[in-house]
C-alpha cells in the first residue's frame, strides 16, 4: 500500500484536470461490449474468439494511427478518434520514475504500445529528451503491427520489435523501465512475462488499464467489444486477481509504489499500478 507520502507525491504531481478525468472514469459506465466466460484455461478461450489477429484490427489500427501521424486528427486510443490528447496519471507517473531511474533519458520499452500510442500520448512531455537524443521507446508487439511500425511509425528513438529476445540481442539489453497499457491482460501467460523482465533486471514497471476483480484467483474470460464503437471482433482475456497479482509481484521483489483506481468495465475495473523492484 502506498504510503502517506507517496500519495501526497503522487498527488503533486497529477494536473488538476487529470483528478477530473479520473473521477469521470470511475463512474462512467460499461460499453455494449461485454464478457463470457470464465474459461477453464486460455486454449478453450481462443477457441471461442476470433483473435488479436483478426484483419479488421490491424486494419483499423493501421488507418486510424496514421491519421493521428499525418496530423488529420489529435489523439487516439483503442482506436477511438479524440479532439485531445487524453493522460494517464499512471502513466505520467511511470514517465517521473522511468526517467529519474535513467538519469533524465527516456529508456522505455512499451509492452503492446500499437503503432506508438503511449509515445505520441506523452511526447510533448519528453519533447526535451527526443531533441537532445536520448529518447529509446522500445516497442513490442504482435508480427503484422511490427511490420507496420518498422516501415510507418519508426522515427526519434521509437523502434518495433515481435519479442522481448529480439529486443534485447538488437540492443544489447532491455530497457530498464517496461510499461504494460492495456496489454497485460492480453498475454496468455502474463506472469511469465514478468519473469523475463525479473530476470533482465527491470527496475520499473508500469501497469495502465490493467483488467482487475476482487476475485482471490485469476480468471479467463472472452472480451467483445462493442462493435459499434470498435470493431467486430473478439479475444481472450484475464480478469486479473488484485489481491493475487500484487503478492506475485511482491513474491518476485517488485514493491506497489502507488495504485490509480480507472474505468469499469463491465463487472470488473480497470487499474493503474506502479512497482518498483526492492532495492539490494
Amino acid at each position: 500500500m502506498i504510503t502517506a507520502a507517496g500519495k501526497q507525491f503522487f498527488k503533486s504531481i497529477t494536473p488538476p484536470i487529470l483528478v477530473d478525468i479520473a473521477r469521470d472514469w470511475r463512474r462512467a459506465p460499461a460499453g455494449a461490449g461485454g464478457f463470457e466466460g470464465p474459461f477453464g484455461d486460455w486454449n478453450a478461450a481462443v477457441a471461442n474468439s476470433t483473435g488479436w489477429d483478426a484483419p479488421v484490427i490491424t486494419e483499423k489500427t493501421r488507418d486510424i494511427s496514421r491519421a493521428v501521424r499525418d496530423g488529420n486528427i489529435r489523439f487516439q486510443q483503442d482506436t477511438i478518434a479524440r479532439n485531445s490528447v487524453v493522460y494517464s496519471s499512471a502513466i505520467l507517473a511511470f514517465l517521473v520514475m522511468a526517467i529519474q531511474e535513467s538519469n533524465g533519458a527516456v529508456d522505455i520499452l512499451d509492452f503492446g504500445g500499437s503503432l506508438g500510442t503511449n509515445y505520441i500520448q506523452n511526447r510533448a512531455i519528453i519533447a526535451n529528451a527526443v531533441s537532445e537524443h536520448r529518447c529509446n521507446w522500445v516497442i513490442v508487439e504482435r508480427p503484422d503491427i511490427v511490420r507496420i511500425g518498422r516501415d510507418e511509425f519508426e522515427r526519434d528513438g521509437v523502434r518495433f520489435f515481435e519479442t522481448l529476445d529480439e529486443a534485447s540481442a538488437t540492443l544489447g539489453r532491455l530497457p530498464a523501465s517496461v510499461l504494460f497499457s492495456g496489454s497485460l491482460q492480453y498475454l496468455d501467460a502474463p506472469m511469465s512475462i514478468i519473469d523475463r523482465l525479473v530476470a533482465s533486471d527491470v527496475r520499473i514497471i508500469g501497469i495502465d488499464r490493467l483488467l482487475m476483480s476482487e476475485q482471490p484467483e485469476h480468471e479467463i474470460f472472452v472480451q467483445r467489444p462493442d462493435p459499434e464503437k470498435y470493431y467486430s471482433a473478439s479475444y481472450p482475456v484475464w480478469a486479473i486477481s488484485r489481491k493475487r497479482f500484487a503478492e506475485e509481484m511482491s513474491s518476485r521483489g517488485y514493491a506497489l509504489i502507488a495504485e490509480f483506481p480507472q474505468s469499469m468495465a463491465g463487472p470488473f475495473r480497470h487499474y493503474g499500478m506502479m512497482f518498483s523492484a526492492n532495492r539490494q
